[in-house]
């Protein structure tokens, strides 16, 4: 609670400096790899307009590192694919989306369809950070009594797994908008899965008695306009 009082108390002045002239727009923001690679320049560009002398402070948005920043308020928000049952209750999620994930690989033969049977005596690399998309997709993996014969390579690092995916004979999850707008067009085959989970939830996470600015608030909607076209 005190570190709560304490960001609202900062947010608080931020905003009176803001509308007395005494400071400039600010706002700092986390996304997702995926989103960051589909969407980050639109956004830059439409928080430039709207705030010409604003500031736009971007970081990746992992939830193991996302999370601590929002409750510490050293963050505004985080723009994410996440399992928002799996979220403490301090924060909140605003829905603009879902996602769907899919598996791929380099490996051609594995875009026909596959059985599971077939499927668990391949290499897979995964993020093994909590909520994330590719926890999500094992653990549904998991409750379908799907068990992996070879241990997976766990990876934290997006830019890693992807470079895994591309060098390696290796399964990896990502979400179906990135495949076909990054994956696919570099040779990269979608996994014939026997199917597919539930779509995951797209959204901003932010915490939930946390003033937002005009320009954090601007910046949401934004997004979940973007995330609209991706």
């Amino acid at each position: 609670h005190a570190r709560l009082v304490q960001a609202t108390l900062r947010r608080a002045e931020e905003d009176v400096r803001r509308i007395s002239g005494q400071t400039v727009p600010r706002a700092r923001i986390a996304l997702t790899p995926f989103l960051a690679s589909l969407g980050i320049s639109r956004l830059y560009n439409q928080f430039r307009r709207r705030y010409p002398d604003g500031l736009l402070e971007l970081d990746i948005g992992i939830l193991s590192s996302s999370l601590p920043r929002l409750i510490d308020g050293s963050l505004d928000v985080s723009f994410c694919i996440v399992e928002p049952t799996e979220l403490p209750n301090e924060l909140t999620f605003q829905q603009f989306r879902t996602v769907n994930m899919v598996a791929v690989t380099r490996k051609k033969d594995l875009a026909k369809p596959q059985s599971w049977e077939a499927l668990t005596h391949e290499q897979w690399v995964l993020n093994p950070s909590p909520a994330t998309t590719d926890a999500y997709f094992h653990s549904w993996m998991s409750r379908k009594g799907v068990k992996l014969r070879n241990k997976s390579i766990l990876c934290r690092s997006a830019q890693m797994l992807s470079s895994l995916v591309e060098e390696l004979d290796v399964i990896a999850v990502c979400p179906e908008p990135l495949y076909y707008a990054r994956l696919a067009p570099a040779g990269i085959y979608r996994v014939g899965l026997p199917e597919l989970p539930e779509p995951m939830p797209m959204g901003a996470l932010t915490m939930t008695h946390m003033p937002k600015s005009q320009a954090v608030q601007d910046l949401i909607s934004i997004a979940e306009h973007i995330s609209l076209k991706i």
